[in-house]
């Protein structure tokens, strides 16, 4: 299946880069005014838009009408002066051109809105075509390009703070490293996207971030970590109902079943993910899924399911001419062909197989050995150029002796230059290093303070615990020990009178004697959780929210993934405090009814999630200095970790905390 992810991985890439290309540039809506009606309205900015709005709306089935229209806007808004018209109306019509392949005329007309976008100046517009550019040079296998054009855009999105697209265009350099099996420099840039989301909390990118990682590790074979992580993606899609992403997470996971030899399950896999693409009305998508679903009714034997669910895949993609389906499509035909003893029929489906497969992979060389000969013949261009230029100077230098002259004093005032130049950098080469080395020294020293704070927090959070541990002890041995006695005796002087059983001065001092050791028992378990030692921290935490919810106080949902390793008992220790406090502040101040705790791990780092559906606050008008805000900073400085914190009045609070430990 490596041909069919990698179709897959290419057609969430087109789907999702498209998807940036008109969200960042023009804000849709929908408008179906008849286009000779809008002919006749003033030209001006509105109709600009409008023309824009019914161009973009026909793109697909009619692309050379949306052309015209987006010529009719860029000529208008020349005509009024309307440079953000223009610059779109630019950028639209190389998105067209690029849909229908023509790469060289996309990139003209890319190039021509960046000018227009950088005299506004229109940053967003800048960087979003420079995105655009590297899609089409990725689509033409000119690698080294798309990532210098990603690569800009990426700096420009960093300057304006955009996270979102800066995920996105993470995302697809991931997607070309994958693309040329440069897998652990994908996985590098998927995983940058990935941590960027968690920072921002944005569930959806999250979800394409495990998706595009769980496909890399399935093209390394590492079944059990694709399989981890397409299920992590699959919960980020269920939760936000995208169609699309199930289709995809179900057609690799249909694929981990089948390199596994469990054709059924992976059968069920493909049809579930059929069943989302029919909803999407996606052809390539469908046609791609009908391919798989044939595919797996052949590794069960059912041929002539097989045959119908390929020959319908084959037709779709015909009609859409999508050649990477096709490629597998007759492979697999040829494959079923043979096992129906069709040898005849399977020899033409290889034939056809064959003859596309050349195709393809000699139409990408091609693109690779031009790109190579035309840098070539540039280069050799330029130096022969060079090369006339320098003999040219020569013969004029020997016309003459008067230019020695000039010569050699051009060559004494260029030597004084590079002299007084060298001096100067010398010069500001040693004030750098000077302040380099005082910079060092300084960091030094504060580095330096920091282990000794770090050394005398761990000092006294080492003697709370121990006293913890000591009060609790004492607390439940000697404590509870001496109130199960007291209630003891009290039972038998009941027993022993009679008179006492009907006093109910004494049984209510025996209820409270119950109650307190109740309290005495709590208070033990709060000090030091048995759990905590005897099980580790999942299963402290578990009990710790089972027990809250359980009190009718408040409903906690407790989450973790991938925590099968133990930590140190002294970092368990610390994250059980932390949520501690932090479950303690929603319970006094929140006035919440749900919350989440959430735990898990992710390569070597370690997220924990608190969340509550209460108040909330403003945190710039609320100074977080309270006793327990200060013991849960100082519990997760302790550990070298981040704490972020957000929260607005009525929208609940959420807190995020990241330990690089792990």
């Amino acid at each position: 299946m490596k041909d069919n992810n990698s179709y897959i991985q290419k057609s969430l890439f087109i789907t999702t880069t498209f998807l940036i290309s008109i969200f960042l540039l023009i804000s849709i809506n929908t408008y179906c005014q008849p286009e000779d009606d809008l002919l006749k309205l003033p030209d001006d900015s509105i109709k600009v838009r409008k023309l824009y709005d019914i161009a973009y709306g026909i793109e697909i089935e009619n692309p050379d009408s949306a052309i015209r229209l987006y010529e009719m806007g860029t000529k208008i808004s020349k005509q009024i002066n309307y440079p953000i018209g223009l610059g779109r109306g630019l950028q639209y019509k190389g998105i067209v051109l690029s849909d229908q392949g023509r790469y060289d005329a996309a990139i003209e007309y890319y190039q021509k809105s960046i000018v227009v976008f950088k005299t506004i100046p229109y940053e967003i517009g800048v960087a979003a075509t420079y995105i655009n550019i590297g899609n089409i040079h990725q689509f033409k296998a000119e690698y080294t390009k798309s990532i210098e054009n990603y690569l800009t855009g990426i700096k420009l999105f960093e300057q304006l703070n955009d996270t979102t697209r800066l995920i996105r265009a993470y995302n697809n350099i991931g997607g070309i490293f994958s693309d040329v099996e440069q897998f652990d420099k994908s996985l590098q840039y998927y995983q940058i996207s990935l941590e960027l989301s968690y920072l921002i909390n944005d569930s959806i990118n999250m979800g394409y971030c495990y998706y595009d990682i769980g496909v890399v590790e399935l093209k390394k074979n590492e079944l059990q970590l694709a399989s981890g992580n397409l299920n992590k993606a699959l919960v980020s899609a269920k939760s936000n109902k995208d169609l699309y992403l199930l289709s995809l997470i179900h057609l690799s996971l249909s694929d981990i079943d089948t390199r596994n030899n469990n054709h059924r399950n992976a059968l069920q896999k493909s049809k579930l993910s059929l069943g989302y693409a029919n909803k999407l009305g996606n052809p390539e998508v469908t046609s791609t899924i009908l391919a798989r679903v044939g595919y797996d009714y052949k590794n069960l034997s059912q041929l002539d399911s097989a045959y119908y669910y390929l020959n319908k895949s084959i037709e779709i993609a015909k009609k859409n001419q999508a050649l990477e389906v096709l490629l597998f499509a007759y492979k697999w035909m040829a494959e079923l062909q043979e096992l129906k003893k069709n040898y005849k029929s399977a020899i033409e489906w290889q034939r056809q197989y064959k003859i596309l497969q050349d195709s393809a992979s000699g139409q990408r060389q091609m693109r690779i050995i031009s790109g190579l000969d035309i840098q070539y013949e540039t280069e050799k261009k330029d130096l022969e150029l060079s090369e006339k230029t320098l003999t040219i100077e020569r013969n004029k230098a020997l016309l003459s002796k008067r230019y020695y002259f000039i010569i050699a004093l051009s060559g004494a005032l260029i030597s004084a230059f590079v002299f007084l130049f060298l001096y100067r950098q010398s010069q500001r080469q040693k004030r750098i290093i000077t302040e380099k080395n005082a910079a060092v020294q300084k960091e030094k020293l504060k580095q330096l303070k920091k282990e000794k704070q770090v050394i005398a927090l761990k000092s006294m959070m080492e003697g709370q615990e121990n006293e913890r541990s000591r009060m609790a002890k004492d607390l439940h041995d000697g404590l509870g020990g001496l109130l199960s006695s007291v209630k003891l005796h009290f039972n038998n002087t009941r027993t022993e009178n009679k008179n006492l059983q009907q006093s109910a001065d004494f049984n209510k001092a025996l209820e409270l004697l119950d109650t307190t050791s109740s309290e005495a028992r709590k208070i033990a378990h709060n000090l030091m959780p048995e759990a905590l030692k005897k099980f580790g921290l999942i299963d402290a935490l578990r009990d710790f929210c089972n027990n809250i919810s359980s009190s009718a106080i408040l409903n906690i949902d407790f989450q973790s993934y991938n925590m099968d390793k133990r930590l140190t008992d002294a970092k368990e220790i610390m994250i059980y405090r932390i949520v501690q406090e932090l479950v303690n502040n929603i319970v006094k101040h929140a006035k919440a009814s749900e919350a989440i705790v959430q735990l898990m791990c992710n390569d070597e780092r370690l997220y924990l999630t608190v969340e509550d559906n209460g108040t909330g606050f403003d945190p710039e008008k609320i100074k977080m200095n309270s006793a327990g805000m200060s013991n849960i900073r100082s519990r997760v400085d302790f550990l070298n970790g981040s704490l972020e914190i957000d929260s607005s009045p009525g929208k609940g609070t959420t807190v995020n905390i990241i330990f690089q430990f792990i």
